[in-house]
């Protein structure tokens, strides 16, 4: 029997170390666990700030384009009041354009002979109705 249970007892002893052994490395693969389970920690707290800080920044981002946004319809308002003016203003040059052009062309020298023919003759006259006379003589032209 001594040898039955000196056969046990190393049986035994074997299995301790072997459970010492499986221990140890149990308790190093827990160490790591651990150590990793604070980087993913850590790691799930800078992906939170940094989430945080995002949505700040899209807050931001949203702010900025709605106040760009209304300088940019203003700008565009007063764009379409400018052009809305300037088309007013070549219609009407291009009024008097036509006018001009519808005028008859009388040179210098026959302007100054009507005008001192005016005055000798209208002496009596103002100078309102000589205009008045010389516009409608033009417009019969």
């Amino acid at each position: 029997m001594d040898n039955i249970q000196l056969g046990i007892e190393a049986g035994l002893s074997l299995l301790l170390l072997i459970t010492i052994f499986y221990s140890i490395h149990l308790g190093r693969a827990l160490s790591v666990l651990r150590r990793d389970r604070a980087e993913v920690i850590n790691l799930v707290n800078t992906l939170q700030q940094s989430s945080v800080q995002a949505q700040n920044g899209i807050e931001h981002l949203r702010q900025t384009t709605e106040l760009v946004g209304r300088q940019l319809n203003r700008t565009i308002e007063q764009a379409k009041n400018l052009r809305v003016e300037l088309n007013g203003l070549c219609e009407r040059g291009e009024e008097c354009a036509d006018r001009i052009e519808k005028m008859p062309l009388v040179s210098h020298a026959s302007m100054r002979m009507e005008n001192a023919a005016e005055s000798n003759t209208d002496t009596n006259k103002s100078t309102a109705e000589r205009n008045l006379l010389r516009a409608l003589r033009m417009q019969k032209a």
